[in-house]
């Protein structure tokens, strides 16, 4: 039987953990940014009418 050294162990169950929870802010901090532009991009933007003449 093989011993894994308890350090190992926790290392290996930690670690990716980590990497998990950094991604997820790093992905929850991009679409709070995004969402800043929500709404406002010039290709989608909806057409105004045309001014009527003030005279």
């Amino acid at each position: 039987m093989v011993k894994i050294n308890y350090a190992k162990q926790y290392l290996l169950f930690t670690v990716p953990l980590v990497f998990y929870l950094i991604g997820r802010k790093l992905d929850h901090l991009e679409d709070e940014r995004l969402s800043m532009f929500r709404d406002k991009s010039a290709l989608y933007k909806r057409a105004t009418p045309p001014e009527v003449p003030s005279w």
